[in-house]
């Protein structure tokens, strides 16, 4: 029997009131209300995919790699010879979320990459709220209020915004369940070691980013449940040891290629740290993704909006966020009040529900506080002034400062924040009786649903374009050439293209710029043209676009003519006559990847005098060149 501050409280795997939801109901509801706030993803789970610009093309890529390296190839996916053709290039250091690679495999083998790839996107909205459930019922004591917290942490409307681009930043439904089960371990022992560890390195293998933002949390919780456990502290150091030992067992297969490939210098991983923080007004100013309201918001989004990337959205909810304050002014209003009482100066006195929401609101404005980025300026009769946040001290810690983008703190103060409403759910509904308490909920959960709601869904279809099928006739092995391309996010296209056709491409889009590609591009200054929209001036010497492409033994050259600057803006001018404030939809017509038609125009009549006719072309579309040998 437990005899600690504990003994009087529920199972994590059970519910504080046998009337009350379930786990595994509350995993029902969450999953029938995730197929109605991501409609219509399952309607098109085999034909469309979440409408990114660029990012989602490269997440697309590595789960068709990840199935073809270890399902036809029964090699390791972590070099690969179909980017930057000819030779192997190591992946180590490029993003791959093994965890959504390995979980999503079996359905992408049976329907393909965009069933996947939708599959982890609704996983990622169904576990985050059941894994807040799970850790705010363990504090909360009560199903009704954990379940809203649940909701308010899934549709955080950063989330969605993620899961357009990022799947691996988008999956971090291991996050709660990791706190619910280290919480679990510091109160109850027993097994809650293994559940520990293997939440952690879920969590770490959906992204290491992920990994390592929840070890501040971590740090927090067993820190607070180790002290207040009657359970000796030496044991649940232990136990935490072991979990930590576990999921360093789990990861090492897929953190060794990133170490291996790091200590050998193949990429530049100095990629600095990008100016992109919450924006603290934008936490409180909902997002534009609402059904009813979303629209009148285009105009303040489009004025405020300080970087184009994914991960500027920062609203966070006025329902949540209400709820959540209710908690933290009632728990700072009894902690005052008990300071000047004797009797709340004992262990036992402060050992309740308020010093938990204290926990949370510590954790929930500290990663809020990271999220904020690096500092805040302003200019006053002394000049520019500069107040550090605590994001400056954070990126200097060794391994933290691979996080870089300040926005994605604002995930586990999201995580802190979904508790703290659920805190402040159960305050409001615990004078009342249990029917009355079941309306109440149910009217807060529905406030939640609609303040967070982004419908419909986002999506695009996801087809191969009519040519495809005569890339797939050329010969096996064929290395390509597309203009035109990039050595970074421009290469994007023809990646997806790529798990079409399945031939290998000279160009390639990967997480971390190669020494050996930069090599390649000093050697070859011409490939800048093709992959960088404002290549140097060295660009304009060195050997042609013809002598290239044979000493690099590309076998065929295509061109596209879709892909030009003015093609581009013309496609761009259609959106915003039909979506004149659609960010997301603009976004998949930026003039910024293109290329000048009059650069695309001198390549071409290289291409025709150096090899003849195109061996295919659809005019204004594409034209496919055949690369011979100099007579």
């Amino acid at each position: 029997m437990i005899t600690s501050a504990h003994s009087a409280e529920i199972s994590p795997l059970q519910a504080s009131d046998k009337k009350e939801l379930s786990a595994l109901q509350a995993l029902g509801l969450y999953t029938l209300l995730a197929i109605v706030m991501t409609w219509p993803l399952v309607s098109q789970f085999t034909t469309h995919i979440p409408r990114g610009a660029h990012d989602i093309y490269q997440n697309i890529w590595n789960l068709w790699w990840w199935k073809t390296a270890l399902t036809e190839n029964f090699a390791s996916p972590y070099t690969t010879n179909m980017l930057f053709s000819p030779g192997e290039v190591p992946l180590g250091n490029h993003t791959h979320s093994p965890g959504n690679m390995i979980l999503s495999l079996p359905i992408n083998l049976l329907l393909g990459e965009a069933a996947a790839l939708n599959l982890s996107v609704l996983a990622s909205f169904i576990f985050s709220a059941h894994g807040v459930f799970l850790l705010a019922r363990l504090y909360t004591r009560s199903a009704g209020a954990s379940f809203l917290g649940g909701i308010a942490f899934a549709y955080l409307p950063q989330h969605v915004e993620q899961t357009l681009e990022h799947i691996n930043l988008a999956s971090y439904q291991a996050m709660p369940y990791f706190s619910w089960a280290l919480a679990s371990l510091c109160r109850y022992g027993g097994k809650w070691w293994l559940a520990t560890g293997g939440f952690f390195a879920l969590n770490a293998l959906y992204s290491w980013h992920n990994g390592l933002m929840v070890v501040p949390l971590g740090i927090g919780v067993f820190l607070f449940e180790s002290i207040r456990s009657e359970r000796p502290f030496t044991k649940c150091f232990i136990e935490a040891s072991l979990a930590a030992l576990l999921a360093v067992l789990v990861i090492s297969p897929f953190l060794w290629p990133l170490i291996r490939d790091t200590k050998n210098e193949v990429a530049i991983l100095q990629k600095g740290f990008p100016p992109k923080p919450v924006h603290p007004l934008f936490t409180m100013i909902p997002h534009s993704g609402h059904p009813l309201w979303g629209e009148s918001l285009f105009a303040t989004y489009k004025q405020g909006r300080t970087y184009p990337s994914v991960g500027f959205m920062a609203y966070l909810g006025v329902i949540p966020l209400a709820l959540a304050s209710t908690a933290i002014l009632g728990g700072l209003a009894s902690l005052f009040s008990r300071l000047f009482k004797r009797s709340s100066k004992t262990k036992a006195g402060f050992s309740d529900l308020r010093a938990q929401v204290l926990l949370w609101s510590l954790l929930g404005f500290f990663f809020l506080s990271l999220a904020f980025g690096e500092s805040w300026k302003w200019t006053n009769e002394e000049g520019p002034q500069e107040f550090f946040l605590p994001f400056h001290w954070m990126k200097k810690i060794p391994f933290f400062g691979l996080v870089r983008v300040p926005n994605r703190f604002l995930v586990p103060a999201a995580l802190c924040f979904a508790v703290l409403a659920s805190f402040g759910a159960r305050s409001l509904g615990r004078p009342l009786i249990p029917k009355t308490k079941t309306i109440v909920f149910s009217l807060m959960t529905l406030l939640v649903i609609l303040d967070l709601a982004w419908w419909p869904y986002p999506m695009r279809e996801l087809t191969p374009p009519d040519y495809i099928q005569s890339i797939r006739d050329l010969p096996e092995d064929s290395t390509l050439l597309n203009i035109p391309s990039g050595h970074r996010a421009r290469a994007a296209d023809d990646m997806l293209l790529q798990t079409w056709h399945g031939k290998p491409i000279a160009s390639g889009y990967l997480s971390t710029r190669l020494h050996s590609i930069e090599d390649r591009l000093k050697e070859y200054p011409v490939l800048r043209k093709i992959f960088e929209r404002y290549p140097p001036e060295e660009a304009n010497s060195g050997p042609n676009l013809v002598s290239t492409v044979r000493n690099l033994k590309v076998d065929y050259v295509i061109l596209h003519f879709d892909r030009t600057v003015e093609s581009l803006n013309t496609q761009r001018e259609k959106v915003q006559q039909s979506h004149p404030d659609d960010f997301y939809q603009l976004r998949l017509y930026n003039p910024e990847k293109g290329m000048p038609r009059a650069t695309l125009n001198r390549f071409q009549q290289e291409l025709r005098e150096a090899f003849g006719e195109p061996i295919y072309q659809i005019k204004e579309l594409i034209e496919i060149y055949k690369v011979t040998a100099s007579p």
